[in-house]
């Protein structure tokens, strides 16, 4: 089994700005393992802007 370090700072689904800043922010805090590649998801950074919600979906 290979394990790998995954950085999703995926802020929309939970509707939180914060969630963008705290996966970077963990990513420093965790000690690198060179046995564990880290694995980033490219994710837009928060703009400011409200999100519409389409049949009940944020963003």
């Amino acid at each position: 089994m290979k394990t790998v370090r995954l950085l999703y700072p995926d802020y929309l689904s939970g509707g939180l700005d914060t969630y963008y800043f705290g996966a970077h922010l963990l990513r420093h805090l965790l000690p690198d393992n060179p046995a564990q590649p880290l694995i980033t998801v490219d994710v837009r950074p928060p703009d400011g802007q409200t999100k519409p919600i389409s049949d009940g979906i944020y963003a």
